[in-house]
């Protein structure tokens, strides 16, 4: 927050202006009611009073979307009423809220062609302002979407000498909204196979063995693409997933974050 300046727009809504010390070149901001972020020319914005439906526009050279969401399944509190715990000491959390199931429709746009597309979109909001126990070197998260109806969110926080945090967590949403909570003794998370980056030499579990036996459920997830490694100021890998039954067939979709390695 040292980088950025509060200033007021037409309204009198508070603004939060990136780009340095003093005003700034206004290069990034967001208002809090009607929700807008901005990035340059690129802007997530709310089209009503409420937060949602929502309206995503970004372009670049190549390619673009155009996107409205509507509002569903959401928002879900995550850990206890939005509070995750990370860690033993009281700062060691985050706020954290979902919407698992939001309508969205639009364009994109790739070498000048426009795709009409439609499905379902999962928003995360999460924000904190600790590390995490000294003895955490990193993070395996997971959300699925489940054909039955069923939505999962789960976290496994690694130690260093290879066991699970306490802290390692997750929420099951059922399909009439109502929401469990998963312990870390009540999860299993096991790599199956690894990726090894060309560019980095990193290597990355992108198939997993998810047991959760009080759900029911044993999946395995595996990332649709491997290399999906982000390689910026901070190196990691996040991208899409699927979620197959024991018996192969595909059962969900998701996303996968993977940190520390």
């Amino acid at each position: 927050l040292a980088q950025g300046v509060i200033t007021l727009v037409r309204g009198g809504a508070p603004r939060l202006a990136w780009g340095g010390a003093g005003p700034g070149p206004g290069l990034a901001g967001v208002v809090a009611a009607p929700f807008s972020a901005w990035l340059q020319d690129w802007q997530l914005a709310s089209t009503q009073a409420a937060f949602l439906p929502l309206r995503l526009d970004a372009h670049a050279e190549s390619l673009g979307a155009e996107l409205e969401f509507a509002p569903g399944r959401g928002p879900v509190l995550q850990g206890d009423a939005g509070y995750s715990r990370k860690g033993r000491a009281p700062g060691n959390a985050s706020h954290y809220f979902s919407y698992t199931r939001l309508p969205v429709s639009g364009r994109l746009y790739w070498e000048g062609e426009a795709i009409e597309v439609s499905g379902l979109a999962w928003l995360d909001r999460e924000w904190g302002s600790s590390a995490l126990d000294p003895d955490v070197v990193g993070w395996d998260w997971l959300s699925l979407r489940l054909e039955d109806g069923r939505d999962l969110m789960v976290f496994r926080l690694r130690e260093r000498n290879g066991g699970t945090a306490p802290w390692s967590a997750g929420t099951l949403v059922n399909p009439d909204g109502e929401t469990r909570r998963t312990g870390y003794s009540e999860f299993e998370m096991q790599p199956e196979r690894h990726w090894v980056s060309p560019a980095t030499g990193r290597r990355y579990p992108v198939q997993w063995q998810l047991l959760i036996p009080g759900e029911g459920l044993a999946l395995s997830v595996s990332a649709v693409i491997p290399n999906q490694e982000m390689r910026t100021r901070v190196r990691y890998w996040e991208g899409l997933v699927d979620a197959r039954d024991e018996h192969g067939k595909r059962v969900g979709e998701g996303y996968l974050e993977l940190t520390g390695y």
